[in-house]
């Protein structure tokens, strides 16, 4: 099976973990060259998307992507439904470097 950390840029991999009554949960985890690995929770809801804190701050860009990606999947899936139907169960999306 391939490493799912890139020769460059990063890959960010959402992973449900958890479907309650108006919200869903998932982890977080952000894999970047030369095996750098980080992860953290993500919670949406209707209310939208709340993030725990990082292991270490991440670089602009990739806060800056990262960011992006979660408040676009919470936009998507607002509203519901809260069932694991309407949660996907993995996601993956790679981004180059930006300076």
């Amino acid at each position: 099976m391939a490493s799912l950390h890139p020769q460059n840029g990063a890959r960010v991999v959402l992973e449900r973990a958890a479907i309650d009554e108006g919200s869903a949960t998932y982890t977080v985890t952000v894999y970047e060259p030369d095996g750098v690995l980080q992860s953290t929770l993500a919670r949406f809801s209707e209310e939208g998307v709340t993030v725990e804190p990082w292991e270490r701050e991440l670089d602009a860009w990739l806060a800056v992507f990262t960011d992006r990606l979660l408040k676009s999947f919470a936009k998507s899936h607002a509203g519901g439904p809260w069932s694991r139907e309407g949660w996907p169960r993995k996601i993956t999306r790679w981004r180059a470097e930006r300076s």
